[in-house]
């Protein structure tokens, strides 16, 4: 009577351990799926977003000024040239405590029209810096909330699978 008691109960071990090494396995494969969901979510939304600014860029007429290194004259460029040109050599001063750094001058290896020359022309930084901060506005108005509402309905729904494993294989 007692080793069938504990032929029983090794058998209820037993399952409950095939149980559980099925519960992990299934919340293994939900967490990766999970996982991938929400990394390609960012990966899409900030790709998704550099191209939007890139558009805005291309689409607007702002200019931004520089002033040549060799004949000391000033002349203006359009964004859209600079968004169309990215891979531009540039160099930067930053100054600033470690952590609240910023960038004081911004240079760009540009042909000056008025000498015809290759040359490095300072950039005129606040231009820069308001243009950069109206794209971001646009950006964080357009897309972020989309972004989170996404973002959180993945959270949420991977929650829900993790509770609905849980409690089945209780």
């Amino acid at each position: 009577m007692l080793d069938q008691l504990r032929e029983q109960m090794l058998v209820q071990e037993e399952e409950r351990l095939a149980s559980l090494a099925l519960r992990n396995r299934i919340l293994t494969v939900g967490l990766v799926v999970w996982g991938v969901l929400l990394l390609g979510w960012l990966i899409y939304s900030f790709v998704r977003g550099l191209l939007r600014l890139r558009a805005a860029a291309l689409a607007g007429d702002d200019v931004i000024s520089f002033v040549c290194s060799r004949c000391g004259k000033e002349f203006t460029l359009p964004v859209a040239y600079l968004a169309k040109h990215p891979f531009q050599a540039t160099k930067s001063t930053v100054m600033g405590v470690p952590g609240v750094e910023g960038t004081v001058s911004l240079s760009r290896r540009l042909r000056c029209p008025a000498c015809g020359r290759h040359s490095w022309c300072r950039q005129e930084m606040g231009k820069t810096v308001r243009l950069g901060a109206a794209f971001w506005r646009q950006w964080i108005r357009e897309t972020l909330p989309r972004f989170l509402i996404v973002e959180l309905g993945i959270l949420a729904a991977g929650g829900i699978f993790v509770t609905v494993v849980r409690t089945m294989f209780g």
